[in-house]
């Protein structure tokens, strides 16, 4: 295992992080997506923009910036898995 601590809402950390972890590594053959952010608000009114984007930008775009910059290092029949939060299917009242 490598510690790489960063920002995934952060493209060019994206970027950064699949190149170190190949170096470090000695290659990839497995691509793990499990990060999410997720910020409950009492009432939509108080769920601020910046807070929109930011769940965007580390539960979504962050996929796309990590799989683009990853290719490059894996291998043909390599993996890439990603997963879901609960919420998706059995959401919480809250949320």
């Amino acid at each position: 295992a490598v510690l790489l601590p960063g920002d995934l809402s952060d493209e060019a950390f994206c970027g950064e992080l699949a190149k170190k972890a190949y170096q470090e590594l000695g290659g990839l053959d497995t691509l793990a997506l499990v990060a999410g952010k997720q910020q409950a608000v009492d009432d939509i009114s108080d769920l601020a923009a910046e807070q929109i984007y930011q769940t965007f930008e580390v539960n979504v775009f962050s996929l796309y910036w990590l799989v683009k910059a990853a290719l490059p290092y894996l291998p043909e029949g390599a993996s890439i898995i990603t997963t879901t939060s609960v919420e998706g299917y059995n959401p919480s009242p809250m949320l």
